[in-house]
């Protein structure tokens, strides 16, 4: 499974409400594992004071609780939960474009090392082209030339799907300038895979 890391967190906080709004009972570590540090302290403030609000009222049927402002734990989680949920988005979006940006990043080092290596063993450009896109193959990341490799194992599967989400969610949020240049990219490595194509054709 992929490791856990930011861009989880609207996925882990929304398993958690489902889990209160269905009658689950959840431990309180298992609530502040999904919540920040002062997301913690705020939780805890609102018990608090709903402690206190009951003991001051003399609230005894379901109306006048309800009238009083009486809230059960699970409802102040929920509430709290929510509120994390709803502010997780922009705290997400940052995390989602610095792992696509780590992934490029580290695709683009691993095909040109391996792109001089081939080139330095004798191979012929369009040898070593194909040399650097198998190594992004074995590392399991997206090729330069366009091929797609099927996936070895279910876990192969998975993390190709999470790569697209990743990709699909960073693009949705990208600004115009970041989308033109992520299309520029694009654009270059379909003519250079359509080059090598038009090369093959007239050597076979």
């Amino acid at each position: 499974m992929p490791e856990l890391d930011d861009t989880h967190t609207s996925q882990r906080l929304q398993w958690r409400i489902d889990e209160l709004e269905a009658g689950a009972e959840i431990a309180k570590r298992d609530i502040n594992a999904v919540l920040d540090e002062l997301q913690q302290q705020e939780l805890a403030s609102e018990l608090v004071a709903m402690q206190a609000l009951k003991k001051l009222s003399r609230a005894r049927t379901d109306e006048e609780k309800k009238a009083a402002g009486w809230k059960t734990i699970r409802e102040i989680r929920v509430e709290v939960l929510k509120r994390a949920l709803a502010q997780a988005g922009t705290r997400e979006l940052g995390a989602w474009k610095k792992k696509v940006h780590d992934s490029e990043v580290r695709g683009a080092k691993i095909y040109l090392e391996a792109f001089i290596e081939a080139r330095k063993s004798g191979k012929t450009s369009h040898a070593a082209h194909t040399w650097a896109n198998n190594a992004l193959t074995r590392a399991g990341l997206q090729r330069r030339d366009g091929r797609v490799v099927g996936d070895r194992s279910p876990r192969d599967k998975a993390v190709r799907e999470l790569e697209e989400k990743i990709l699909q969610r960073a693009r949705s949020e990208m600004t115009p300038d970041e989308l033109e240049q992520i299309e520029l990219l694009e654009l270059h490595m379909k003519e250079v895979a359509a080059r090598r194509q038009v090369r093959r054709g007239q050597t076979d």
